[in-house]
C-alpha cells in the first residue's frame, strides 16, 4: 500500500495521527478494489501466485493422515484421520460469519462459485458449485458498511 501512496492516517511531525480524506479515500478505493479483483490463490496449484515447491508440499501433506476436525450432519465437530482431505474443500459450518469481500466477489465474479460456501452443509466434495445454486441467500450480520469488519450469515441461519 506504501508503494500506491496509500495510508488511511497520515503521522505529523510529533507521531501523531492526522486523518488525510484523500489518502483515506484512495487507500479504501485500493481495498475494495482487491477484494474483488484480487488474485485468488489455491495452496494446491502452483501459478503467479504459488511456486510448484510450495503447491507440491501442501498436495503432500493432504495425502496424510493428520487429525482434524470434521464437520458432523448435526452441526457438531468431530476429530478424524480418515478418510484423508486429498484436496477437499474445507467445512463452513450453517451458522459461520463469511467476510463480505467473499459475498462481493461472487456478485462481481460468476467464475467464483466456492461449493462449500454456495452449497452449504460443509460443501463435501463440491470445489465450483453448480449454476443451479445461485450463490446463496446472505443477511449482513455485523459491521455493516465497514471494508474490513462486515460479515454475512447465510439468510436461512
Amino acid at each position: 500500500m506504501a508503494r500506491a501512496n496509500c495510508h488511511p492516517d497520515a503521522v505529523d511531525e510529533y507521531g501523531e495521527r492526522s486523518a488525510c480524506k484523500e489518502t483515506a479515500k484512495r487507500f479504501y478505493s485500493a481495498l475494495s478494489e482487491s477484494y474483488t479483483g484480487g488474485l485468488i490463490h489455491d495452496s494446491l496449484t502452483a501459478g503467479p501466485c504459488i511456486a510448484k515447491s510450495t503447491a507440491m508440499f501442501w498436495t503432500i501433506l493432504e495425502y496424510m493422515p493428520f487429525r482434524r476436525m470434521d464437520l458432523q450432519p448435526d452441526g457438531s465437530w468431530k476429530a478424524i484421520s480418515w478418510p484423508l482431505p486429498m484436496g477437499e474443500t474445507r467445512d463452513i459450518p450453517p451458522h459461520a460469519q463469511i467476510h463480505h469481500s467473499a459475498i462481493k466477489r461472487m456478485e462481481r465474479d460468476p467464475d467464483y462459485r466456492p461449493g462449500n460456501l454456495i452449497v452449504g452443509g460443509g460443501g463435501r466434495g463440491v470445489r465450483r458449485a453448480p449454476e443451479k445454486y445461485g450463490m446463496g441467500e446472505w443477511k449482513r450480520h455485523k459491521n455493516h458498511d465497514d471494508l474490513v469488519l462486515e460479515t454475512y450469515v447465510r439468510a436461512d441461519s
